[in-house]
């Protein structure tokens, strides 16, 4: 994996990995890799702005994004692309229960920045619905707004999002188990398999089929300990005119050991389910990400086999091309 780095251009892209993309960012402070968002500087519409895709159907209330959280627990990227499936191919934000501009390496087990700012009730009853033991929630870092669709084909909305996590794999299944999630309408709509008991974190009934990627050798540039394959998160309209979207990450049980969400592409679809798949793409013979693990398949041109897993899989053919699913 080949690591770019910026000029002090602050128009210049920040790119993780071998993606690339471009965009202008506001803060020229912290790393070449990551730009710390800058409440003095810039409102969290500006956080917001950069997640955005093909928003066709929708029209946002700039007026009611809000953000939430420390001072260095949300930063700008303009590519993500780790290896081994961890990849966001465009630009988007990092959400952190600690400091939104890691390290570029795994330089140890147990990473830490405490930010001593409160936590989140809506990520706190996430946590624990799946996890009764999980402890209070701390170093919340949330992005908040609503949209109201004016378009009756835009069916759902979805975002592309990587999640990862320091507290892997020491502390699965503990009072420790940091949290992360995408309400709509006060609704989590990313949890794996539409199960309350697998949300976004380190709860073993999530990374126990393969979404997440061990790290803790360091073989990805990065310092969580392990990180999910890129996800594709659907929320469908349900036919009321206005949603209010919370995305958030936080601490459970302390303020240390830290976990990120990584949010890119937020967009409109046709699609009218709900799902929470592993992106797989590309062409010729595709596998799922795992025998029972939901898999989106993306396939960039004509003759590709698409092959299913036992779980509910999504098939994207708009590609032109005769492509075969199996």
């Amino acid at each position: 994996v080949t690591l770019h780095s910026l000029s002090e251009d602050p128009s210049d892209g920040v790119t993780i990995g071998n993606a690339s993309a471009s965009g202008t960012i506001l803060n020229d402070d912290t790393s070449a890799h990551f730009r710390l968002y800058d409440p003095s500087r810039e409102t969290p519409a500006a956080l917001l702005s950069h997640v955005l895709g093909d928003v066709t159907g929708i029209s946002v209330d700039w007026q009611s994004v809000r953000y939430s959280g420390g001072t260095e627990a949300a930063a700008y990227f303009n590519g993500l692309d780790l290896g081994a499936g961890v990849s966001l191919p465009g630009k988007g934000i990092l959400l952190s229960s600690g400091t939104a501009a890691p390290p570029l390496s795994n330089t140890e087990t147990a990473y830490s920045v405490a930010l001593d700012t409160p936590g989140d009730v809506d990520l706190e009853a996430v946590a624990k619905a799946a996890f009764p033991s999980a402890g209070a929630t701390a170093d919340a870092s949330v992005l908040t707004f609503s949209y109201v669709v004016t378009d009756p084909d835009a069916k759902s909305v979805a975002f592309d999002l990587v999640f990862g996590s320091e507290e892997y794999p020491e502390f699965v299944d503990s009072e420790f188990v940091d949290v992360a999630a995408v309400l709509v309408n006060g609704v989590n709509v990313a949890l794996i398999d539409r199960d309350s008991s697998k949300p976004l974190s380190i709860i073993g009934l999530t990374v126990s089929d393969g979404r997440f990627v061990d790290n803790q050798g360091g073989t990805l540039p990065i310092e969580y300990n392990g990180l999910t394959k890129r996800l594709t998160v659907f929320a469908p309209h349900d036919g009321r005119p206005s949603y209010t979207v919370r995305i958030g990450v936080a601490d459970t049980g302390d303020q240390i050991l830290d976990s990120g969400i990584f949010v890119s592409n937020f967009r409109t679809t046709p699609y009218t389910g709900s799902a929470v798949a592993v992106v797989v793409e590309g062409q010729g013979n595709l596998l799922p990400a795992g025998p029972s693990t939901a898999t989106y398949f993306l396939a960039t041109q004509g003759g590709t086999t698409l092959n299913g897993s036992t779980a509910p899989d999504l098939y994207d053919l708009s590609t032109p091309g005769a492509n075969r699913v199996q």
